[in-house]
C-alpha cells in the first residue's frame, strides 16, 4: 500500500514538473478595420499558446471596458497593428485609469504597434511613449539571457530582420528587450504594481503567418519561435501556479522514500521496531 502511495506521490510531483502555466481568460484585442497587413500571425499564436476557442477575440470599437479591465480577466494583447494606431491609442488615452487599475491589481498586458498613421509621440500608458525611430530594421536582442530568447520554443537566436521588423521606438520606465541596429528600444516591459505590461512596436503578424512567417522577415524558424516566446512571456508573467518542487524539496522526498524502505528491511529482520508487531 505505501508503494502504490509514494509512486503515486512521485507521479502527482512529476506532473506538476512537467505541466507549462496555465493562464485564465484571454482576450486579444484590436480595432475591427484593421487588418494586420493581411496576416494571421497572431491569430495563429493565440490558438497555439492557448488553443483555438479558448480566448477572447474582441474589438476596440465595440468591447466592454468593465468586462474587458475585469478581475477575471488574467492576460489582454492589443494590437494596435498599421491601420488600427488611432483607434489603439484612443482607447489607451481614454481607459488608460481603468487598464493600469487592472495592471496594478495583478493583470498582464502586452501592448503592440507598428503604426503608419500618426499620432506620434504616443502615450502608451504606464509612463511609456512611442516616439519617432529612423533606425534600421534590423534588430538584436538587448540581453541574450532574457527569457524570451531562452525558450520554450528554440531556437530564437538574437538577431532579426524584415521589412519592417518594426516602426517606433518605446521611451519611458522600460527594461529593454530587443532593440535595432541604432540602440532605439523596440521592445521593452515593466512591472507596475503587482502586474507586468510588454511593449512593442514590431510587426508581429508578419512574424507567424500560418505559421512559418511572412516572405522577408527571418530568420525562420526562429522569428516564429520569437514571436510565440514573446506572447507566452507576457501572458505568463505573475502567474500563480502549483510551483515546481525544488531541488531540496525532491531530495528530501527520496530521502524519505529511502528511510521508509530501511524501516521495512528493519522490521523484516527482526529489529526492535518489529517487536510489536501482530504475527502474520
Amino acid at each position: 500500500m505505501r508503494t502504490i502511495l509514494i509512486v503515486g506521490i512521485l507521479a502527482f510531483l512529476s506532473d506538476q514538473v512537467s505541466q507549462p502555466l496555465q493562464a485564465g481568460m484571454v482576450t486579444f484585442l484590436k480595432s475591427r478595420d484593421h487588418t494586420e497587413w493581411g496576416h494571421n500571425g497572431n491569430q495563429y499564436q493565440m490558438d497555439n499558446i492557448f488553443g483555438a476557442g479558448e480566448w477572447t477575440d474582441a474589438r476596440i470599437e465595440t468591447v466592454n471596458p468593465t468586462a474587458l479591465f475585469s478581475s477575471s480577466n488574467d492576460f489582454i494583447f492589443l494590437e494596435m497593428g498599421e491601420r488600427g494606431w488611432n483607434e489603439g491609442v484612443g482607447f489607451i488615452q481614454l481607459h488608460q485609469a481603468e487598464m493600469e487599475n487592472w495592471v496594478a491589481a495583478g493583470g498582464r498586458l502586452l501592448i503592440n504597434g507598428a503604426g503608419e498613421e500618426a499620432p506620434i509621440p504616443a502615450n502608451l500608458g504606464f509612463g511609456v511613449t512611442a516616439v519617432s525611430s529612423s533606425g534600421d530594421d534590423a534588430s538584436v536582442a538587448s540581453d541574450p539571457l532574457h527569457p524570451i530568447f531562452l525558450g520554450p520554443s528554440t531556437p530564437v537566436g538574437t538577431s532579426w530582420d524584415g521589412g519592417s521588423f518594426r516602426h517606433e521606438a518605446l521611451a519611458g520606465p522600460v527594461t529593454p528587450i530587443i532593440q535595432d541596429a541604432d540602440g532605439n528600444m523596440v521592445l521593452g516591459e515593466r512591472s507596475f504594481g503587482l502586474g507586468h505590461v510588454v511593449f512593442g512596436t514590431l510587426t508581429l503578424p508578419s512574424f507567424s503567418d500560418d505559421g512559418i512567417g511572412a516572405g522577408g522577415w527571418g530568420p525562420s524558424p526562429e522569428i516564429v519561435n520569437l514571436h510565440e516566446n514573446i506572447i507566452r512571456h507576457a501572458a505568463a508573467e505573475g502567474v500563480s501556479a502549483i510551483p515546481e518542487p525544488s531541488s531540496l524539496a525532491l531530495f528530501a522526498i527520496g530521502a524519505g522514500v529511502a528511510a521508509m524502505g530501511t524501516a521495512r528491511r528493519r522490521r523484516r529482520d527482526g529489529c526492535p521496531d518489529n517487536r510489536h508487531r501482530s504475527p502474520k
